[in-house]
C-alpha cells in the first residue's frame, strides 16, 4: 500500500513535468511565378543595440529579442535555399517578417494567439510600380503565448521552417514536444 501511495505521488509530482506536446499550425501559399527567385533583402532589420532606452516598448531586452528573430530568419531563408543580399536593389525578393499575440475576448476570457507570418514579394514589381501582390506567404500559429515572445516565437519559426516558399494546401499541423 506504501509503494502504491508513493507510485502515485510520483506520478502527480513528475507526471505535471512531463511538458505536453504543443500544436503549431502552418499555413502556406506560394505563387507559381516565385519559382527561381531566391535572393532576398528582408525588411525586419535587426534593430542597433545603443543602450538607450527611447520608450516604453522600444527597450533594450526589446531590441535584442527583436535582432534575435531576425537573426533566425534569415537562417530559416538560408537553409531553405535562399541567398541573403546586402541590398534591396541586388534582391529578387522583399521578405517581410511579422509576429506577435493576437488577443480576443471570448466572453469573460481573452484567448490568445501567437503568430509569425513570413511574406515574399517581387521586388522589380514594388519598386517599378508598387504593386505588393505576394509571391508567397507562410503563416505559423499556435494557441496561447505561453514562456513569451522570447519563446513562442522562435518555435514557430522552427516550424515553419520546412514550409517557407512552399504551399501546404492547408494547414499543416506540426506537433513540438
Amino acid at each position: 500500500m506504501r509503494t502504491l501511495i508513493l507510485l502515485a505521488a510520483a506520478l502527480m509530482i513528475f507526471g505535471c513535468a512531463v511538458g505536453q506536446p504543443t500544436y503549431i499550425y502552418v499555413d502556406s501559399v506560394a505563387a507559381g511565378s516565385a519559382a527561381g527567385m531566391n535572393k532576398y533583402y528582408l525588411l525586419a532589420e535587426a534593430r542597433p543595440f545603443y543602450g538607450v532606452i527611447d520608450s516604453g516598448n522600444d527597450t533594450a531586452y526589446g531590441r535584442r529579442r527583436h535582432e534575435k528573430f531576425v537573426i533566425l530568419t534569415d537562417r530559416i531563408l538560408q537553409a531553405q535555399g535562399f541567398e541573403k543580399v546586402d541590398s534591396p536593389e541586388s534582391a529578387e525578393l522583399i521578405v517581410m517578417l511579422e509576429y506577435g499575440v493576437e488577443v480576443m475576448r471570448v466572453g469573460n476570457r481573452t484567448e490568445r494567439t501567437s503568430t509569425v507570418q513570413i511574406t515574399a514579394f517581387d521586388w522589380e514589381a514594388v519598386r517599378d510600380t508598387d504593386r505588393r501582390n505576394a509571391l508567397w506567404r507562410t503563416h505559423a500559429y499556435m494557441d496561447g503565448s505561453s514562456g513569451g515572445l522570447s519563446h513562442v516565437i522562435p518555435m514557430l519559426l522552427e516550424a515553419a521552417q520546412p514550409y517557407v516558399g512552399t504551399s501546404t494546401d492547408g494547414v499543416a499541423e506540426v506537433i513540438v514536444n
